[in-house]
């Protein structure tokens, strides 16, 4: 796949570009897998798996504001030529250089930020959280830089490079951890996990060096102020998302130790739902999307209609799966060692109320780039202030009354009206044909994966060793192979997997 392409890819290459996003996907999440079965199996749901899970969430809040502003903005305008941007030099340093100062002052007050976010810690808890702080603040300026390397190599068509490197940085945190684990627990681990980010930028960097110009940058300001008009009101609403998880874990706090890692485990195996279900789909998507905005008209609407009907095949059996054999699947992966059956029922019942979350996180991340491709960035701004708002004061006001499962039931009800609304507006700029071919995808896919659940179920009864995981690999094939019989577009894609492409 080279660096730079100058069209829009054929249905045959677009097919193995999402081929491609997907099994990166899968790759990431099985080593994700391997890396929480250690995790709970030595460390539990105890104080130093929360201090860890603790210590993530700023970082990574601030990393992804930083990188879910720059994408959406540069990725239009690198897509549209195959020069070595210069504009795009002068804000991967203008973002390294923010990103540098935001975790230095992290680490500095570190402990000030711990026993600000987490009230309900004693002073002990805010020290040894403050100590795995320290090591992951720097997966501030790491994990920014990669979500932009991503999103400028993705503009440029370049899938390949990102997908490897976010298999190989976390089996580095893999390896690592399972080497060093009983010398230690939330330190071990959050060196670890540094250790892997370091090499997925590594890999990156290279191939990204290669589209960045660092010179002549006085010649982007006129352009760098363009793009931040349009920057600030995406930056407003990530800056209003980050929130989202402070918030979360600011609730979570005053509940009984290993409350935030029972949430944490079922809101990471739901985020491995969603992004197989939403990340494949809206990598290769947007890129397709953007290109298509400046035209709109009915090229425009073919696009967004075909995104939507791959999200409805890959979203209904993810739902399915979840709701329906989520605890299973918890119960035989993960309750082994210092994780208890107890753990698997909190677990299980979170993961029934996040199974329909996949559909508003789904829908909504693709309706969200759509309005950025068509430059409406403040739509989405305006409709995530509010919903941000209203949910976070709901989380305060009611979890620590209502408990864990509330948490949950909130973030689901405020993504599916989220995601309602911006149809509603996508629909209203494009047209009511992007719904084309919509209602018999979604017969076909809820047909295609009650079957699917119905076979995944009689090999959950029988005595085999983690049934539930060979129940949803013959679950998927069962699906996968039933849409594609009656889908075209899935089994075009499904034709060049196996090198047998039409001419």
């Amino acid at each position: 796949m080279s660096v730079a392409t100058k069209k829009l890819p054929p249905a045959q290459t677009s097919g193995r570009l999402y081929v491609v996003v997907f099994l990166g996907l899968v790759g990431q999440l099985v080593v994700q897998f391997v890396l929480q079965k250690l995790l709970t199996s030595t460390l539990g749901a105890g104080g130093e798996l929360d201090a860890y899970r603790v210590s993530l969430t700023l970082p990574m809040a601030i990393s992804a504001m930083l990188a879910g502003t720059v994408g959406p903005v540069i990725l239009p305008v690198l897509s549209k030529n195959t020069e070595r941007s210069a504009i795009g030099g002068l804000v991967f340093s203008l973002v390294l250089t923010l990103a540098l100062v935001l975790a230095g002052l992290c680490f500095v007050f570190r402990e000030a930020v711990i026993g600000t976010l987490q009230p309900g810690y004693d002073t002990a808890m805010v020290g040894t959280t403050a100590n795995v702080f320290a090591i992951l603040v720097w997966l501030l300026p790491a994990n920014a830089i990669i979500g932009i390397s991503q999103s400028i190599l993705n503009a440029r068509l370049n899938f390949i490079i990102p997908a490897l490197a976010g298999v190989l940085g976390p089996l580095v945190t893999v390896i690592i951890y399972w080497r060093y684990a009983d010398q230690g627990g939330g330190e071990v681990i959050a060196w670890a996990t540094l250790s892997g980010a370091i090499v997925n930028l590594l890999i990156q960097l290279p191939f990204l060096f290669k589209v960045l110009e660092f010179r002549h940058w006085q010649a982007c300001l006129p352009e760098l102020k363009r793009l931040a008009l349009l920057a600030l009101p995406i930056l407003t609403g990530m800056l209003l998302f980050t929130t989202m998880p402070l918030v979360d874990k600011f609730v979570l706090s005053k509940l009984e130790i290993g409350s935030i890692t029972r949430y944490d485990l079922a809101y990471q195996f739901l985020n491995a739902f969603i992004m197989l279900a939403s990340g494949t789909l809206s990598t290769v998507a947007f890129p397709r999307i953007a290109k298509r905005a400046s035209s709109g008209g009915e090229a425009l609407c073919r696009e967004i209609a075909l995104a939507l009907r791959g999200l409805i095949i890959l979203v209904v059996p993810a739902v399915a799966v979840l709701f329906v054999f989520g605890e299973v699947l918890i119960e035989q992966m993960f309750e082994s060692g210092a994780f208890l059956h107890s753990d698997t029922q909190v677990v299980g019942q979170l993961l029934r109320i996040f199974a329909f979350m996949i559909i508003g996180a789904s829908v909504g991340e693709l309706a969200t780039k759509t309005l950025y491709a068509l430059q409406k960035t403040r739509i989405p701004f305006y409709i995530s202030s509010v919903m941000i708002i209203g949910c976070c004061i709901a989380k305060i006001v009611l979890v620590p009354h209502y408990g864990l499962n509330s948490i949950a039931l909130i973030t689901t009800l405020t993504y599916l009206l989220s995601s309602s609304i911006h149809i509603c507006i996508i629909v209203n700029i494009a047209g009511s044909s992007i719904f084309q071919g919509n209602f018999t995808t979604l017969l076909t896919a809820t047909a295609a994966s009650a079957v699917s659940c119905g076979i995944g179920f009689l090999i959950v009864q029988l005595s085999l060793p983690l049934s539930s995981l060979w129940g949803l690999i013959a679950g998927a094939i069962v699906y996968f192979s039933i849409v594609a019989v009656a889908s075209s577009e899935l089994r075009e894609m499904v034709l060049v997997i196996l090198k047998k492409e039409k001419k």
